[in-house]
């Protein structure tokens, strides 16, 4: 728990030093060979765009937030589509922020209704390699954004190329 506190204040320390020193937010991928920002933006763009950014990179890391069962054709019904409409959605974040659910070293998992557990999890160890399960915390909550069943957000690494 501590070596968490410390993780959360040492981001916003990082966050209000770079904001102190007026770093300039980056929307996608840099020139080969550029120095990246010390924090990078990955934010929606138009008038519709949530009240957040996606995800954001600190040094290596990319924080994801959260991502909900939404799909093209709305919520899906099924547990199983649901699922794997959150980590697709996840993946399309990441992606964005220039890096993968391979990368992914750190998960937490909100799940509406814990009676779907296992239905959940059967499609979620499908995006990760065998052997490389992000470690992960889970909770039930009784609701989220959209009303949407479950959440995953996520921390990955990122290395500067």
């Amino acid at each position: 728990m501590q070596n968490r506190l410390l993780g959360i204040f040492g981001l916003g320390a990082a966050l209000g030093a770079a904001v102190t020193l007026g770093v300039v937010a980056s929307h996608g991928a840099q020139a080969e060979g550029a120095k990246r920002p010390p924090i990078e933006y990955f934010p929606v763009e138009g008038t519709n765009a949530p009240p957040y950014t996606p995800a954001i990179r600190v040094g290596d890391v990319v924080y994801a937030t959260i991502q909900i069962a939404t799909a093209p054709g709305g919520m899906p019904t099924t547990t199983e589509a649901q699922a794997k409409a959150t980590m697709d959605n996840l993946a399309a974040v990441l992606k964005r922020a220039g890096t993968s659910i391979d990368n992914v070293f750190k998960c937490t998992v909100i799940v509406a209704d814990l009676a779907k557990w296992d239905d959940f999890n059967k499609v979620y160890r499908t995006y990760f390699k065998p052997g490389k399960l992000p470690v992960r915390s889970a909770f039930g909550t009784t609701g989220l954004h959209l009303n949407s069943p479950m959440g995953v957000e996520c921390e990955a690494y990122s290395p500067a190329t």
